[in-house]
């Protein structure tokens, strides 16, 4: 779900950098780099590279500001840098999109008022949902992180990764078909 409420004050802050306040794009560094990181981790499978790549979206975004539309979400733009950044990495690298998602999710169950066997069925669900993912194709894998974990809208993924939005659909909508084939056979 899109908060208005977030994206209003990014756009505030992003006046605020271009105006010559350099306070205000650590704030925007400190809001965004969370969730930036872990998009980076979950493509680079190692942490001083995740650290190292989203050290660089980062500067690369401070250096290109001048080109963000203040009508657009700063956070689709900021992704459409690291996918970008990314894409670059991968094709040096001969990596896939993702080795492995379970980084992403790493942390602490909801335990409170759960029997260990809940907690424990639940987990095994998670870890065969992530293996599910990482079998995904890389075209497939990239909507998925994006739609789901980083909670764009179609459009912004479609923007992000400078494709219609019809194909964006196609590829979440054959995502799903191969996540719940693997999930039946598992």
């Amino acid at each position: 779900m899109i908060d208005r409420e977030e994206d209003e004050e990014d756009v505030r802050l992003v006046h605020r950098v271009l105006t010559g306040d350099l306070q205000a794009y650590e704030t925007l560094v400190r809001r965004h780099q969370r969730g930036v990181y872990f998009f980076c981790l979950a493509s680079l499978n190692n942490r001083e590279e995740a650290e190292d790549a989203a050290q660089e979206v980062f500067l690369r975004a401070y250096r290109s500001l001048k080109t963000f539309s203040l009508e657009k979400r700063f956070k689709t733009w900021l992704y459409a840098i690291a996918v970008n950044h990314l894409r670059s990495r991968w094709k040096k690298q001969n990596k896939g999109l993702i080795d492995r998602i379970k980084e992403y999710f790493d942390g602490t169950p909801e335990i409170v008022g759960k029997d260990p066997e809940t907690v424990a069925m639940e987990d095994i669900e998670e870890e065969r949902i992530r293996e599910a993912v990482q079998r995904l194709p890389e075209n497939l894998r990239i909507v998925v992180m994006l739609y789901y974990f980083e909670e764009l809208s179609v459009s912004e993924v479609a923007a992000t990764l400078g494709i219609g939005e019809e194909g964006v659909k196609s590829r979440l909508f054959r995502a799903r078909k191969l996540l719940r084939q693997s999930l039946e056979e598992g």
